[in-house]
């Protein structure tokens, strides 16, 4: 970084003033100038009432000739007065610029370089300015307070004319903003690597929440069979869970090193501040991101806690339905039909004028595909069971939750 005080002592010490807030474009300039023009005419015209034979001839020729210098010096100050109240206000804006953007300064802290050019650019102008003025054959301060123009010689603050009290208010206000900026590209720095760590931790935390809601949804609609069904479905977003707990104990160690920044630095770069545990003394970047933190594991301990329901309600279900299909009324039910198809098959096959074994493999086929037809409609009818067993399940535990 310049070293931009320095120069600042050095613009104080010679003009005898500080630097203030950012002043508006002068009017009529163009009317100015013309002053300066007609003061000019004035000199000539007078000249040519002089004879060349007159003992003024000469005296009024260097009178003049100096007339003309001085018009030329007003010029020349007006134009580098007029660069310096134009680049003092580009340098303010851009140190306000700056230091009022914190997502700006944290990703790109140098880049406060180009409101030191201007600010460089600003100093030497008036140092340009002044050594135009301590010119020997310079005109009068009241010739240049006629221009509506600032002095610069006079360092009395308590007696600046009106263009001087401008101009030092805007020099002011450009010191005091270049040091707001420059305490801002400090603090920038210093909370770069939490901001990163921050952007891991709402990484992580939106990742889980995706995944739990995935979750949520293949078990409201499927439901879950076994321990391994369920370790399986939530291990990817056990992995994502346990990167938020990673991503928050590194962000909270970092904000409680001695030293970091304050509470009101952190809020002026939009970041969280995790030192304090207590929710109702945080602000609402912090809140937020904590109780997303808490509901991500509210959400896993309700997404367990139904798993295992339905862990236990499929295995009961399993139990009773194979308890069932052993019993002797439904082997009953099953034998009966199948032997009629098989009978109706044997004295179709054989009208067929079909040798024997040729009758009996085509009756074996006809029983089996009777038995897939049974046990194909068998298994959809108990999808849908399970289904409707687990759908009153879910509602009987979400309404248990929402009374309890």
């Amino acid at each position: 970084m310049r070293t931009i005080f320095a120069a600042v002592v050095f613009i104080v010490a010679s003009s005898g003033q500080s630097l203030g807030r950012e002043i508006e474009k002068r009017p009529g300039r163009q009317e100015q100038r013309s002053i300066a023009a007609s003061h000019k005419t004035q000199v000539i015209a007078h000249l040519d009432k002089i004879k060349p034979q007159d003992a003024d001839y000469k005296k009024a020729g260097e009178v003049l000739k100096l007339a003309l210098k001085q018009n030329g010096l007003l010029q020349k100050y007006h134009t580098a007065v007029d660069q310096l109240l134009v680049t003092v206000s580009e340098a303010y804006s851009c140190y306000n610029d700056y230091q009022s953007n914190g997502v700006m300064a944290i990703h790109t802290p140098y880049s406060m370089e180009n409101c030191d050019g201007q600010y460089d650019k600003a100093g030497k102008l008036l140092s340009e300015a002044k050594e135009i003025m301590r010119q020997t054959d310079f005109p009068l301060d009241s010739w240049v307070r006629e221009q509506k123009l600032p002095v610069l010689t006079d360092g009395r603050e308590d007696q600046l004319d009106e263009q001087s009290e401008k101009l030092h208010r805007s020099l002011v206000a450009l010191v005091t903003v270049a040091k707001l900026a420059y305490d801002h590209q400090k603090q920038a720095i210093q909370v770069q690597d939490y901001h990163a760590q921050v952007g891991r931790l709402t990484d992580s935390i939106s990742a889980t929440e995706k995944c739990y809601s995935a979750v949520s949804e293949e078990i409201h609609t499927n439901g879950v069979e076994s321990a391994e069904a369920a370790r399986k479905l939530m291990e990817p977003c056990d992995t994502d869970h346990n990167k938020v707990q990673a991503n928050f104990d590194a962000a909270r160690e970092t904000v409680r090193a001695p030293g970091f920044a304050t509470a009101e630095v952190l809020a002026q770069f939009q970041l969280p501040d995790f030192r304090d545990g207590f929710e109702s003394r945080q602000d609402g970047k912090t809140q937020g991101l904590t109780q997303a933190i808490e509901q991500l594991k509210r959400t896993k301990e309700e997404l367990s806690k139904i798993e295992k329901e339905d862990i236990v309600y499929a295995q009961e279900f399993k139990e009773a339905l194979q308890s069932e299909l052993s019993s002797p009324e439904l082997v009953r039910i099953i034998s009966e039909p199948l032997n009629k198809v098989l009978k109706y098959s044997v004295v179709r096959e054989g009208k067929d004028d079909k040798d024997a074994w040729a009758a009996i493999n085509a009756t074996k086929q006809h029983g089996n595909q009777f038995l897939q037809d049974l046990l194909d409609k068998s298994a959809q009818i108990a999808h849908m069971a399970i289904q409707e067993a687990l759908s009153n399940a879910t509602v009987r535990y979400n309404t248990a939750g929402k009374t309890g």
